[in-house]
């Protein structure tokens, strides 16, 4: 947190309401004078600065409440770290904290700082919103140098930020800001709340408040001070610690290798230093595995190849086989080749010839048939042109195939000769 140590003796501060603003002077906790300057219709703010300037509110620089309507409070829990190095969390973790891309201007306070933990409470305007109160003022010759918003002393003591469609109640339970919202027609269970926790209500308008919707809730039952006594108790409030500092971030930027967070620096550093080497182990292994893959996709197909190999040879030697038995049937008996050429000749429609075998002289032939009468016709034209004694040897269908199997053997009479 930044709270910054006043070297004027008379710091002016400026309190936005809806109707104009409110300035006071003040000193050692005193106020010295203090004006409301209602704005006119049409006119802008830098001419509400001229007019407070001519009326001698003539400070060139002001501290101004920032409790605007796009104020935001937030508290956070962190784990335990050196001071330096909650700052710089604090710095990088803004957009995470109010959940916003826009340029921020956000100014923190330690509110409890545990053993294992620190309990932070945060407030932020956007830098739009600001520069819509540091332009005119500036136009006016006059400079903010903070946009404060006021803390709770003490837990006995809550804040009760004042705005038109609700009423934002902030205090420190155990060093950890809580927050409740209260609707306007809500003051009996303010005044509860208030009761059973034994806490006194520091009200704080809003800078969209009136007059009219405060003087409302006063005679709805909420327990609020007249209109200007609430301006003037938060004027000396800010113009004192604590409070927060809205000032635009380059007023706190940290210089980025300051002796205040060299330790998280180096620790970056390591950290990237580990990415690096993590990155770099990545690649490798992927190299690697892009290698085994290939390696083992070369194998596959070797693999293959080897079988198709394989394949052939097998293919090679049953057609060796086969013509390995037509050269003994013909050496048996030369006439069998003329008989075998015949052979399809002999096959009636529908019959169809797998195997033909010889054994110790014997020629069995192994088929199928879509009708087991071409099996018979089969076997008596074997017989006739071959001049040898054929038998059915088996016959049987295979359920549910629509043909039958059969086997026709053919074996020379003893004593005879083909």
């Amino acid at each position: 947190m930044v709270n910054r140590i006043w070297h004027r003796a008379r710091p002016t501060v400026c309190i936005p309401c809806a109707e104009g603003l409110f300035f006071t002077d003040t000193v050692d906790g005193k106020l010295l004078r203090n004006r409301f300057f209602p704005a006119a219709p049409e006119e802008d703010r830098s001419a509400l600065f001229l007019r407070a300037a001519s009326q001698g509110f003539a400070g060139k620089q002001i501290l101004l409440c920032a409790a605007l309507p796009g104020l935001r409070l937030e508290s956070r829990r962190f784990p335990d770290m050196t001071k330096e190095e909650l700052a710089e969390t604090m710095r990088w973790e803004s957009d995470r904290i109010f959940r916003t891309d826009a340029p921020l201007s956000m100014d923190w306070t330690a509110t409890a700082h545990k053993p294992d933990r620190w309990d932070i409470l945060a407030a932020a305007c956007t830098e739009e919103e600001l520069r819509r109160w540091t332009e005119p003022a500036g136009q006016a010759g006059r400079r903010i140098v903070c946009a404060a918003v006021p803390l709770p002393k003490k837990e006995e003591e809550c804040l009760l930020f004042v705005r038109p469609k609700d009423l934002l109640l902030l205090r420190l339970t155990h060093g950890r800001a809580e927050k409740k919202r209260y609707a306007p027609e809500e003051s009996a269970s303010f005044r509860q709340f208030l009761a059973d926790r034994h806490l006194l209500c520091f009200p704080v308008p809003a800078a969209d408040c009136s007059a009219a919707h405060w003087e409302a809730l006063t005679d709805a039952g909420f327990p609020l001070p007249s209109f200007h006594e609430a301006l003037c108790t938060l004027a000396l409030r800010l113009s004192e610690a604590p409070r927060l500092d809205l000032s635009f971030p380059e007023d706190r930027s940290l210089p980025l290798f300051s002796r205040s967070v060299l330790r998280l620096r180096a620790a970056q550093g390591l950290c990237l230093c580990a990415a690096a080497v993590l990155l770099w182990s990545g690649i490798a292994c992927a190299d690697s595995l892009a290698s085994l893959s290939a390696e083992t996709d070369r194998r596959a197909a070797l693999s293959g190849e080897r079988q198709a190999m394989a394949d052939a040879r097998k293919a090679q030697a049953v057609e060796e086989a086969a013509r390995q038995e037509n050269r003994e049937f013909i050496r048996m008996d030369p006439a069998w080749e003329t008989k075998l050429v015949a052979l399809a000749e002999l096959l009636p429609p529908g019959v169809t010839l797998r195997t033909i075998t010889s054994r110790d002289g014997a020629i069995r032939l192994a088929g199928a048939s879509a009708d087991s009468r071409a099996v018979s016709v089969f076997q008596s034209r074997l017989s006739a042109a071959w001049e040898l004694p054929c038998r059915v040897e088996s016959l049987r269908r295979d359920a549910p195939l629509p043909f039958y199997r059969f086997a026709i053997s053919c074996e020379p009479e003893k004593g005879a000769s083909s």
